[in-house]
């Protein structure tokens, strides 16, 4: 009888193998639920008419729906999230009844770490490190008033589903010239990117 006697190190290696199709799994179900077939329009009751950019669901869709506002890709979400932390912490005194920790310290080490959920501070953040204004629909209640953070005449649509604290973010662009100026806001989007990517020139 021949056994096959694997070592620890191939044991670990499958482990994790297993443990990473899981994560890529969960990842791909979220998605398929936040964005089922054929539903790729947001018609709000007031008369916006949008297209929804899909952004992938693994806890970093805020912040990767950022970097799609800022970049032009989801990609660069760990470095957006690193940006908006650290102005949070830099403006503690502001940010902090904003948030479900006393100290920034475990703040900090909470929203520092991948695939945890952004919300309303990080929100407010990132409209003032970026200079635009955010403005959050509801999936759910495509009658209620979006949400609006910051007041800049660059405008980000993104559209929130799900639970209060574990929803999903996806990327809105406006498709209706009634409603928004079209040509305007695809000339303040290519704006934001180039004065994002000049000054962030060093470090991307």
């Amino acid at each position: 009888m021949h056994v096959n006697l694997k070592s620890n190190s191939d044991v670990k290696r499958q482990t994790k193998n297993r443990r990473r199709r899981k994560k890529q799994l969960i990842t791909k179900r979220q998605t398929r639920q936040t964005l089922p077939r054929g539903y790729n329009k947001f018609l709000h009751e007031a008369g916006g008419r949008f297209k929804i950019h899909s952004i992938t669901g693994d806890g970093n869709c805020l912040f990767r729906a950022m970097a799609y506002f800022v970049l032009g890709k989801q990609i660069k979400h760990a470095f957006i999230r690193d940006q908006v932390v650290n102005y949070v912490c830099e403006n503690w005194d502001r940010f902090k009844n904003f948030t479900s920790e006393e100290e920034m310290e475990a703040y900090e080490k909470r929203m520092s770490s991948a695939s945890t959920y952004g919300g309303e501070a990080e929100i407010v953040a990132f409209s003032e490190v970026f200079g635009c204004k955010v403005n959050v629909f509801f999936k759910d209640s495509p009658g209620r008033e979006p949400l609006v953070f910051g007041d800049s005449s660059t405008n980000c649509f993104v559209l929130y589903s799900g639970l209060n604290d574990y929803g999903h973010y996806d990327v809105l662009l406006p498709t209706s010239q009634k409603t928004w100026d079209l040509s305007h806001y695809k000339i303040s989007i290519d704006s934001l990117r180039r004065r994002t990517k000049f000054r962030l020139r060093h470090v991307l």
